[in-house]
């Protein structure tokens, strides 16, 4: 080869060596470049998404920390210094000097680590935890923590973050709630309210002992069930599914009224509002609420509309009658018109329409008000009045004025057009709803004083049965005819005055436990009408006039009998110098409804009892507190202020109404409807037959009151029983218990603490079915006989006993239960 061809050779494998450096260079270069560009678009990308996670963080108003366990190297957001305390320009060294200071409460801060060191510890991987912080200023705030650990391959630790939010307003917010949950609870089990609750299916799960036989149904026979699914139970003002609706959308809802029918076929009114039930994530429980009894307002409000309509149709039915009066001379203008005439009760053209003959069919009672109004309108222009007029035939009847007065250039009254309203009907309704509150008010008070009396009775019956125990047994000892015997049957008859005295609270309260009977109201008013002759105070003269029959009403003789009494000693001392009684009694058919001092008497027979006397009449400032209980015009050891309101007790229990007819220096009239119940034979009194005495039985006597126990165990001695007596019921069931077979019989009280009567003869019939029982008390009210039966007792005896009635109750008992009768 020439050397011009080597050289021409070396030259091209250099070009090429150099093409290839070249290539491989830019191939280098553009490596780099795209490396650089992606790390770039990488940084980008981080930037943003620390931006992004920034922005989130401060949106949900949490703080957070981040630590990487392998280094060390903690970071504290803002937010998080802010939640604890710090402040933003705090720096700590570590973790553990991050921890060391926050402010953890001192009943927290363990708790806190302890959750941390066992979710580092591989126990868990997250953890959420509440705590409190004591802020420097003293300010306790709760903080929410939620944490994450991070593992490597072989899981260990090596990230740890956590977020941290401010939950002290929610904190507060529950804790009110609870207690005010706690307060509603308490204030309803308190009032006659009742609470509820249902759970997630709307189904009741609890109601509060108020509801319970409040609609003749059992509370317990709620539970389960959803509202629609209570027998017969309807809502007033909207459906079933409207109020479905309202729940589905968790709403809560007000005065939900209903109508439930009881077993006993009576209608009672319901009224319940109640708000959904959340936990604290939000998720909806149920609801709860209260319920309340709406039955006597639905009543009144009835009664209260029924008078609504009655007014609204009285003042429909009332004409507008227009007018015209000019004022002034000459009254060429007014024009009074044959309607306007007829209202004022005068014939066509019979009045000249000047004021003084419109003055002269006032009623004088009534100009003052009526020149008052017509003084207010001289200056306001507006005519507006009522007042009275009386017609020829003297009925009054309530005129409505309503007109304008125009005026004169100079600013006097020239001229008045108006029209005239005829509201007498309005105004009798208005007054018979003032009558019917007054006899509500009324009701009201006799209730409050028959609470009362009624608490006193048990405790007064047990003196007396001892007094008359006593008595009694001493009785039968006194020769007769000697010192002694009359003065123990002084001492009888003032405890009968007292046990007659506690009927007559009884009576009043319509507590008594009385069985009904056809009563012949001649024959009882005969007997009365005797011993009122034989105890007359001087100067009165009784004039009776029984023209009643055979007739009967439903009740019980001696409350007939207090009636004609109490009535009748109210006579003679309203006439403390002498004068006259008529007491008639007779048989009366009413044709139609009147309404009377006590209320109302209906069409039907009636058996008629009226008091007449000559006294010096019932002031009209009293008249409607006479039948209050205590109230009384007489001295004090005169009069006790229950003979009216006994009368007013009874009559009302037995379905009548009393009539109260008073004029000042004449007299009084006491009548009393009583509604009738056929005829009846009289009937003569009975022989009183010898006592039954005992066999030497085995009695047991339960009583607090150590005076009864001791009379009774003693009477039950002289009849030939061997009684063993107890002060304490839980002794004597002790006792029982030891030898339940040596009693034949057991006598106890009702009332006694620690357990009752009732409750004792319940265990012993537990041990001893047939044992024959004798339950006593001072106090029958409501259906505690009818209770005490129930539970077992043979017969339930009303204090104060004789002996007499121990003696035939407990032969009869024992009798029952040899014969296999219990």
């Amino acid at each position: 080869m020439s050397l011009a061809g080597g050289a021409a050779g070396l030259a091209l494998l250099l070009w090429v060596g150099f093409a290839w450096l070249v290539w491989r260079w830019r191939r280098a270069e553009a490596r780099l470049r795209a490396e650089q560009q992606g790390r770039l678009a990488r940084d980008e990308s981080g930037r943003r998404l620390e931006e992004r996670h920034a922005r989130a963080m401060e949106a949900s108003d949490a703080g957070y920390w981040d630590w990487d366990v392998l280094s060390g190297e903690i970071f504290q957001s803002e937010r998080m210094k802010q939640v604890l305390g710090f402040p933003p320009d705090t720096r700590f060294t570590d973790r553990q000097d991050f921890v060391a200071r926050i402010p953890f409460h001192p009943d927290d801060r363990q708790r806190v680590e302890d959750v941390v060191a066992a979710t580092l510890a591989g126990r868990a991987e997250r953890y959420e935890i509440d705590y409190r912080i004591v802020l420097p200023t003293g300010e306790l705030r709760w903080a929410r923590a939620l944490g994450k650990v991070f593992r490597s391959a072989s899981g260990a630790p090596v990230r740890m973050a956590e977020t941290l939010t401010d939950v002290t307003e929610q904190k507060l917010a529950q804790e009110a709630l609870r207690e005010s949950e706690a307060r509603f609870r308490s204030l309803t089990e308190l009032s006659s309210d009742w609470y509820w609750r249902q759970d997630q299916n709307l189904r009741f799960s609890y109601l509060s002992s108020q509801a319970n036989d409040l609609t003749g149904h059992t509370g317990d026979s709620s539970i389960g069930k959803t509202r629609p699914e209570l027998a017969d139970m309807t809502p007033l003002y909207t459906t079933w599914a409207e109020h479905e609706a309202v729940l589905a959308a968790r709403q809560p809802f007000r005065d939900l009224e209903c109508c439930r029918i009881g077993r006993d076929g009576t209608a009672r009114y319901l009224s319940m509002s109640g708000a959904p039930i959340f936990d604290d994530q939000g998720r909806f429980k149920g609801y709860h609420g209260i319920g309340r009894n709406i039955t006597e307002r639905k009543r009144i409000e009835e009664e209260l509309r029924a008078r609504q309509v009655m007014l609204d149709l009285a003042q429909k039915a009332a004409s507008a009658v227009a007018f015209e009066w000019r004022i002034g001379e000459g009254q060429e203008g007014t024009r009074w018109s044959a309607d306007l005439e007829a209202m004022f009760g005068l014939a066509p053209g019979r009045c000249d329409g000047s004021y003084e003959s419109w003055k002269q069919l006032v009623l004088p009672e009534d100009l003052p008000a009526l020149n008052a109004a017509i003084k207010r309108a001289n200056a306001t222009g507006d005519v507006a009045a009522e007042y009275r007029v009386v017609h020829p035939n003297r009925a009054v009847r309530w005129l409505q004025l309503k007109g304008r007065m125009s005026f004169d250039a100079e600013g006097q009254p020239a001229r008045m057009v108006g029209f005239m309203l005829d509201v007498t009907e309005r105004h009798q309704a208005e007054e018979e709803l003032r009558r019917l509150e007054r006899q509500l008010r009324q009701a009201q008070r006799l209730e409050a004083m028959g609470t009362l009396a009624g608490g006193i009775a048990h405790d007064f019956n047990n003196i007396l049965a001892v007094i008359l125990g006593y008595g009694d047994r001493a009785l039968g000892d006194a020769a007769k005819g000697s010192r002694l015997r009359r003065d123990l049957e002084s001492i009888m008859t003032a405890g009968e005055r007292g046990r007659s005295l506690v009927e007559r609270i009884l009576t009043f309260t319509r507590s008594g436990a009385r069985e009904r009977v056809a009563v012949h109201m001649q024959q009882v008013a005969s007997e009365a009408l005797d011993h009122l002759a034989a105890s007359l105070p001087p100067g009165i003269t009784l004039l009776p006039q029984l023209r009643a029959g055979d007739a009967a009403v439903q009740g019980d003789p001696t409350q007939v009998h207090q009636v004609l009494m109490n009535l009748a000693t109210n006579a003679f001392q309203a006439m403390p110098s002498g004068g006259t009684v008529r007491v008639l009694l007779e048989r009366v058919s009413i044709a139609a409804p009147r309404d009377v001092t006590t209320g109302t008497v209906e069409a039907g027979e009636y058996v008629v009892l009226e008091v007449a006397d000559t006294g010096g009449g019932i002031p009209p400032e009293i008249a409607e507190r006479i039948f209050d209980p205590f109230f009384t015009t007489k001295e004090v050891g005169v009069g006790t202020g229950l003979g009216l309101s006994l009368v007013h007790g009874i009559v009302t229990e037995l379905g009548g109404a009393i009539e109260v007819a008073s004029t000042l220096g004449t007299g009084s009239v006491f009548t009393v409807y009583l509604p009738r119940d056929g005829d009846v034979e009289e009937t003569g009194a009975l022989e009183a037959a010898d006592l039954p005495r005992g066999q030497r039985e085995r009695v047991l006597v339960v009583d607090d009151e150590e005076p009864l126990v001791r009379v009774t165990t003693e009477t039950l001695e002289e009849l030939g029983y061997r009684p063993v007596g107890f002060t304490s019921s839980l002794a004597a069931l002790q006792a029982f218990r030891a030898d339940p077979l040596g009693f034949d019989a057991v006598i106890t009280d009702e009332r006694m603490p620690g357990m009752t009567g009732s409750a004792l003869i319940r265990e012993m019939h537990t041990i001893r079915p047939a044992l024959p029982t004798l339950l006593m008390s001072g106090f029958l009210g409501g259906s505690m006989g009818t209770d005490a039966r129930a539970t077992g007792a043979d017969e339930v005896l009303k204090k104060p006993l004789l002996g007499r009635d121990l003696a035939e109750s407990l032969a009869r008992v024992l009798l029952l239960a040899r014969a296999g009768i219990h």
